[in-house]
């Protein structure tokens, strides 16, 4: 991520933002990377709520300054507005799934009614049909 952003930034001298996904709890991790390498803009939301594997949460960013004063109104934000609502959102063993083996979120979404192990259904599909399936939901 770093090598990335650098190679963009340094060259062009533009504003650039990054948006991490958490599917494979990395979010974090590439957002640092990100900003070590120059990014201006890093995407975060509150409790990291965001599909899929959600994205990076905003007060584990926030927290990095070590600022009580300013990760306080997140948390406050989080406990009154949100709490209840997230309870599906975020890291899961489907989303972990989806994004170990390179697939697009919604295929976990697709199949965890329906089928007893999200990880054998992933043993069961050929990789054809997991991009095929990433390339349809990508175009839409």
């Amino acid at each position: 991520v770093h090598e990335w952003i650098s190679s963009v930034k340094v060259p062009y001298g533009t504003s650039l933002g990054f948006h991490a996904h958490n599917n494979l709890e990395l979010a974090f991790a590439n957002t640092i990377s990100a900003w070590n390498g120059g990014a201006n803009f890093l995407d975060c939301s509150v409790s990291g709520v965001g599909r899929g594997g959600g994205n990076l949460a905003t007060e584990l960013a926030v927290g990095c300054w070590r600022d009580p004063e300013c990760t306080k109104p997140i948390w406050e934000f989080f406990n009154k507005w949100l709490k209840s609502r997230t309870e599906h959102w975020g890291p899961s063993q489907s989303a972990t799934a989806t994004g170990l083996m390179n697939c697009h979120p919604n295929y976990a979404e697709q199949f965890t009614g329906d089928y007893p192990g999200f990880i054998d259904l992933l043993d069961d599909l050929t990789l054809k049909e997991q991009e095929n399936y990433t390339k349809k939901v990508e175009a839409e």
